[in-house]
């Protein structure tokens, strides 16, 4: 069996990792006695035979990515009073935010009593961060990720597709912004759980977009993907005021944005002062 060494870079120092072939992806999730975090980048080292993975944000300490939004492995009778209270919670909060909705409103739509919540969730903030694990799996990976690459047949139409899906979503009735946007502002505490929360998949969705960056060949992918989250961010704001046409204003933009950086790509002196560029051979000619 051929098998990777990888080594990880967490927020509490560097741990050694083997793979078997297939080395994880930007995107993935990693963690490691509640050190989690998701790659953002995969470096190979071609003389060791060694790869560095960059590993973003790391959850709250107190918190393990993959035990909040799952389902349980208990009895079915357990598991589904679980189920009803984070649906429950996921259509109040992405419709609401936070700081507006109870657990008492949470109880009564999921239709458990307040011990069978505490069963579950030990806080109101437990409750949230599940609700925000569960958005980022339906919203971003299987809504706007999974219709951009289905829509998208190169990395370049995947980037602009992301409009499309947020056009179509600006238009229904059950538009209802980014939950982590939301969540981020409600809390006013960046450095709080919540906050951290928030900012690590926000994180997450840049990180998916450096990727398909790199792949359409957008060498400074870092520094693209946060001026694209900017217009996607916007985009939804822009919608949020009642602008329709906020997803084709930022494909618009993001047209733009993306010919740029792909003409810098091709073309290494496409910002350097045409007095300091070398001169092509019709205009050596003319001297």
């Amino acid at each position: 069996m051929k098998y990777s060494r990888v080594t990880v870079r967490y927020a509490s120092g560097y741990v050694e990792h083997r793979y078997e072939a297939t080395l994880p992806k930007v995107g993935d999730r990693l963690g490691r006695n509640g050190d989690e975090g998701f790659v953002t980048g995969v470096e190979a080292d071609e003389q060791g035979g060694e790869a560095t993975v960059s590993v973003g944000t790391p959850a709250p300490k107190s918190v393990s990515w993959n035990d909040l939004s799952a389902p349980e492995t208990t009895d079915g009778e357990t598991a589904n009073a679980r189920e009803r209270i984070l649906d429950a919670a996921y259509e109040l909060f992405s419709r609401r935010g936070i700081r507006a909705v109870g657990t008492e409103e949470v109880l009564a739509k999921a239709g458990v009593a307040k011990s069978t919540l505490y069963r579950h969730f030990s806080s109101k903030d437990e409750l949230v961060l599940a609700f925000l694990q569960r958005r980022e799996q339906r919203w971003t990976r299987e809504f706007v990720l999974a219709e951009a690459r289905r829509r998208g047949s190169t990395p370049r139409d995947r980037l602009l597709a992301i409009f499309d899906v947020f056009d179509d979503w600006f238009h229904r009735d059950d538009f209802e912004g980014c939950s982590f946007i939301n969540v981020l502002l409600e809390m006013g505490d960046r450095d709080s759980p919540l906050g951290q929360a928030s900012a690590a998949h926000l994180e997450y969705i840049r990180s998916v977009v450096r990727r398909l960056a790199e792949e359409a060949g957008v060498q400074d992918s870092e520094t693209f993907a946060h001026s694209w989250h900017i217009l996607m961010k916007g985009s939804i704001v822009a919608a949020g005021e009642g602008d329709e046409l906020a997803g084709k204003r930022a494909r618009a933009m993001g047209e733009d944005l993306l010919d740029r950086y792909l003409r810098v790509t091709s073309d290494p002196w496409a910002q350097v002062p045409s007095s300091s560029r070398p001169a092509t051979a019709a205009e050596g000619s003319a001297i």
